[in-house]
């Protein structure tokens, strides 16, 4: 997709992207969602949501994420760069 398309995303679609790379990246690792949520001290419920983009995540969250996961977290956002 193009930076325009990001420069245009609303928090809806930000959030749907954002939990389709969180879950990208989760299943790159082989880990299922029960196994990150327990490792990051998340309900499933929450994990599953925010993968589907049906809720947002804080900073804090992200990180404890970001961590379980082992994220580069300049690789992770190089695609949202764009986004005003």
């Amino acid at each position: 997709m193009s930076i325009l398309y990001y420069k245009k995303m609303n928090k809806k679609d930000f959030r749907k992207k954002l939990g389709l790379k969180l879950k990208i990246k989760r299943m790159e690792t082989d880990l299922s969602q029960d196994d990150i949520a327990t490792k990051a001290n998340f309900s499933l419920a929450f994990l599953s949501d925010v993968e589907r983009g049906k809720k947002g995540v804080s900073l804090y969250y992200f990180i404890k994420l970001a961590k379980v996961l082992d994220l580069d977290l300049n690789d992770f956002f190089a695609e949202f760069s764009g986004l005003e």
